[in-house]
Parts: C-alpha cells; sequence; structure tokens
C-alpha cells in the first residue's frame, strides 16, 4: 500500500489544513465523528477540542494503532501528524521512515486577524473561491501594518525567523494552499507562494547587534538598514538604523549601491526578520557581498535587549 493516510475517530473534527475546518463535512454535520486527510496536511481547530481525550487512528499497510491525544497538553491547535506517525511506529515496533528534507525558505503571505474574527477568515476564503484576489482582501482586511501595505506578502522565511505556529503551518502546508495558524498576535491565513534554497545571507542574533552598537569601532565597520514602513519606524526605532522601506524598494534601489557600499557589512531589519531577508536578498543581487539579516527584528531586540524600544 501507498502513502499512509490518517483517521481520526473522536467527538470532534480534526481538520485538514487547506480548510481548516473542513466545509464539505461541517456544512452537514456540526461534529463529525470522523475525517480523513493526508498525513503531515493536519490542524486542529480549538472551536471543536472540548471533548476531552480524543483516539487517533493511524491507517495503512503495516500500521493500524491507536494514539490517545490528552486535550489539556496534545489537543490544539498545529498538531502534527508526524508526531502521532512516529508514536505509532514506535508503538507497533516499526523504524521511523525516511522522509525528503525540510525545504530552507518559503515565500508566504498572510491576513492577520484579531483571535474572536474567525468568522472574517471564513469570509476570506468564499470571497477568494469567489475569484478575488488575495492582496486586496489583505489591503482591505489585515491587521498586520507591515504586510498590509504589500498585499499581505512577508516575503522569504525560513525555520527559526517566526514564531513556532507560524512556521509549523508555512512549511507543512503544500505550495499553493491555503493554512491557518493562531499565534499570540492573533488568527492567521497564511498563502505559500514558493520554496527554494536559503540564500546566502547570515541570521544575526539581537545580542550581537546589542554588542556592535555599544562598540564604536565595530560599529563604523557595518552600515544598518531599516527597511519597515515610516509609521512603523515612528512607533518604534533604533536610531543607528537608516529607514528604507520595503514598498518603496523600487525607488530607492536605484540609488543604494551609491548611498551604501556594496562592500562593507550590511545589517538590514524589519518587524519580525521576514521583510529584512527579503530586502537583504535584493541588496545581495544588486552586488552586496556581506549582508546579515537581524534575526526576529526589532522585535526581538525590544524583547530581549532594550526594553524601552515599545512593541506593537
Amino acid at each position: 500500500m501507498g502513502g499512509k493516510m490518517l483517521t481520526t475517530a473522536c467527538n470532534c473534527l480534526y481538520a485538514g489544513s487547506m480548510r481548516c475546518l473542513t466545509r464539505s463535512l461541517t456544512s452537514k454535520f456540526k461534529t463529525p465523528r470522523s475525517a480523513t486527510v493526508a498525513p503531515g496536511r493536519l490542524l486542529i481547530s480549538r472551536k471543536y477540542c472540548g471533548f476531552g481525550v480524543h483516539s487517533v487512528r493511524v491507517r495503512g499497510y503495516p500500521l493500524h494503532h491507536s494514539i490517545p491525544l490528552t486535550r489539556l497538553d496534545q489537543c490544539h491547535t498545529g498538531v502534527r501528524v508526524s508526531q502521532v506517525a512516529s508514536k505509532a511506529r514506535a508503538a507497533s515496533g516499526l523504524a521511523a521512515s525516511t522522509s525528503q528534507a525540510e525545504p530552507l525558505q518559503r515565500k508566504v503571505s498572510h491576513i492577520l486577524v484579531k483571535p474572536d474574527q474567525e468568522h472574517v477568515l471564513d469570509e476570506v476564503e468564499e470571497r477568494l473561491a469567489g475569484g478575488e484576489d488575495f492582496r486586496l482582501l489583505a489591503g482591505e482586511l489585515s491587521e498586520c501594518r507591515g504586510s498590509r501595505m504589500q498585499g499581505g506578502d512577508i516575503g522569504w522565511i525560513q525555520r527559526g525567523q517566526t514564531t513556532a505556529m507560524f512556521e509549523q503551518a508555512a512549511f507543512e502546508a503544500d505550495i499553493g494552499e491555503l493554512v491557518r495558524a493562531e499565534t499570540q498576535f492573533g488568527l492567521h491565513l497564511i498563502r505559500v507562494q514558493a520554496e527554494r534554497q536559503q540564500a546566502g545571507i547570515r541570521q544575526m542574533s539581537v545580542s550581537e547587534l546589542a554588542e556592535i552598537l555599544q562598540d564604536p569601532e565595530r560599529l563604523s565597520k557595518v552600515q544598518l538598514v531599516d527597511v519597515r514602513e515610516e509609521v512603523e519606524e515612528r512607533v518604534a526605532n533604533v536610531p543607528e538604523f537608516q529607514l528604507k522601506p520595503l514598498s518603496r524598494m523600487r525607488d530607492w534601489g536605484r540609488t543604494v549601491t551609491r548611498e551604501l557600499d556594496p562592500f562593507k557589512h550590511t545589517i538590514v531589519m524589519c518587524h519580525h526578520g521576514m521583510r529584512s531577508q527579503q530586502a537583504a536578498e535584493y541588496l545581495q543581487s544588486l552586488g552586496f557581498a556581506q549582508l546579515s539579516n537581524l534575526e526576529g527584528g526589532i522585535h526581538a531586540y525590544s524583547l530581549k535587549v532594550d526594553l524601552t524600544v515599545p512593541m506593537y
């Protein structure tokens, strides 16, 4: 038998990530007792997980083993099918299967809404199914000030740059797929656009940046670029950085090789480290030889280095 399928048998719906709450089932049954989805493509919605302990059955030759999931510590948004499958293999005495390496980078867009606005994402998916443009909907409805002006576009991300739940959803989805995630910022509808190998850009920690800022000699050897929007820079900033908004990259890109030294170490910052990665790759294409992306962006800098920098 080929690839394994996973069937849940319980009093709630374990929904496929393409629709999170599988409309074909929920339109007929409020709490379907089972749903079958492809392995590695499973999310759990909190809305349907209030019944305590559930039993998950992993089917497929030669597996047929039930795994209990406890609501308090395992039954929550983002439980991975791979984790369930590995438990089933261990319980049945089978070796873990060899899988392909994870893609190093993925290009994603998202629409962010408040935690209690799941109905807004339902509306977005319906409008997308009706042929509306994701970018226009992001500009209209997203709560993310940084990416909203880019039609929800975050750019290329890699593991370790985003929150755990956002990362998991983005890297487990298929290319072209829509997937939901819940983070401390709210509910996200994520569109995965493409994948590629990691660019040769170094990830710099905020603690290393702090050391550079405190050392005049080291500071003189770098150039610092903030690619957030002006409205964000007015809320929170690190004075040593010069502002070059990503939304105006085509404008400043014409003169940046004259305004900055392509052979000098260039450190790029944004809110969380995603737009800055995109800008760093653009600078790399223009011939900048030594580039660092500030991992976690100004959010991590405020959280771990300088509490006087406002968080937003």
